[in-house]
């Protein structure tokens, strides 16, 4: 449910709003100011929310004073009303000790809240299992557009940036009419995103539980369900991925987990909840090659050969070059991809290669 078709105490429930009004931070309350120009009309309700929030912490086990029992039992009054239909409730009718049980109710309710417990099935708000694209859109203090592909090829749209994505079947991304001082989207499926470089504003692309923070740079994130793994692949660039633990997190709060670089990967397991850093399936070169139909290497030193192959595919290659300094190899190579000109490599040095994380260790042995 939107934000502004909140009543007081759906407020009191919200675990981001709690965390507002009992410890606020820039990011929160530039949130909530921007809400509140967004839907003045919310103002009493936050108020009131506000007032309840407050009392409940100073005192949770004392009847408030008759003004603000007065305040707060009208908007329950209100709420009773209206689930009941009953024209002539009136609050006189409603004894104190009915007002100690609500009241002990909402704070019993709030610990809870804080605590990260689930209370009316809506653990969108901070429990990591339930984080979805629908949940992600509709907790945001301003209308968002959504782009829909429902053709069968790749759809190419443009951000009001200048950036572009390039959505494939079946993908939805929704972003703003205008970007802020950050730049965010929100993904559902595949998307390639080539972000036009602004240092002053970060891009930020949540999918899921996973956040993806860049200024310049080109990538794939895929996020096509809660139980697939959710993928961020850098082409160019450098991004950075974190996992979020609830909806609306500040981002001043979120710690990156990893830097990813290009042809490096970020996999997060939705069931496992574990984010784990790779290489990507196929390495492309970070380096224009020359257009040459094929490169033709003649007593070429292998380590030097190796050199070349980090530089062009921005790769970590873990080698003994004092175990192969006497290595040298005949080959050429035109449309191979990276491990098919490894794979080719190792054959010649009757070696093999181990991949882990994003290093690719070559076992080295010595060349007569």
């Amino acid at each position: 449910m939107p934000f502004e078709d909140y009543t007081p105490q759906d407020f009191v429930e919200n675990e981001f709003f709690c965390q507002w009004v009992l410890h606020p931070t820039e990011d929160t309350s530039a949130f909530w100011e921007m809400f509140l120009s967004l839907h003045p009309e919310k103002y009493q309700d936050i108020l009131k929310a506000k007032a309840l929030i407050l009392a409940i912490k100073e005192t949770p086990a004392i009847v408030p004073d008759e003004v603000q029992i007065e305040q707060m039992w009208q908007n329950v009054i209100t709420r009773t009303i209206a689930k009941s239909e009953k024209e002539d409730f009136q609050s006189d009718s409603i004894s104190r000790s009915l007002w100690r049980t609500y009241l002990g109710w909402v704070a019993a309710s709030l610990v809870i809240v804080v605590g990260g417990i689930w209370l009316y099935n809506k653990p969108i708000l901070f429990h990591p299992n339930t984080i979805t694209y629908q949940h992600l859109i509709e907790y945001q203090p301003e209308k968002l557009s959504e782009t829909r592909n429902i053709s069968s090829d790749s759809l190419q749209i443009s951000l009001p940036d200048g950036s572009s994505v390039i959505l494939t079947k079946g993908s939805r991304l929704s972003y703003p009419p205008s970007f802020g001082n950050i730049r965010k989207v929100y993904l559902e499926g595949e998307g390639f995103f080539e972000v036009k470089r602004d240092t002053a504003r970060p891009f930020v692309v949540y999918a899921g539980q996973i956040i993806t923070k860049v200024v310049g740079t080109s990538f794939w994130v895929k996020a096509h369900d809660e139980k697939s793994d959710i993928e961020v692949d850098v082409r160019t660039g450098c991004v950075a991925v974190a996992v979020a633990h609830f909806v609306n997190e500040p981002l001043s709060e979120i710690k990156p987990q990893f830097l990813l670089s290009a042809n490096q990967r970020a996999s997060y397991s939705q069931l496992d909840k574990r984010l784990e850093r790779s290489l990507v399936n196929n390495p492309l070169p970070v380096i224009r090659p020359k257009i040459v139909s094929e490169i033709v290497y003649m007593d070429k030193p292998v380590v030097e050969l190796f050199e070349e192959l980090e530089k062009t595919y921005n790769v970590d290659l873990v080698f003994d070059a004092e175990t192969l300094k006497n290595c040298r190899i005949n080959t050429s190579f035109s449309n191979e991809t990276f491990f098919e000109r490894l794979e080719i490599i190792c054959r010649v040095l009757n070696t093999n290669y181990q991949i882990v994380e994003t290093q690719i260790i070559v076992k080295s042995k010595e060349c007569s």
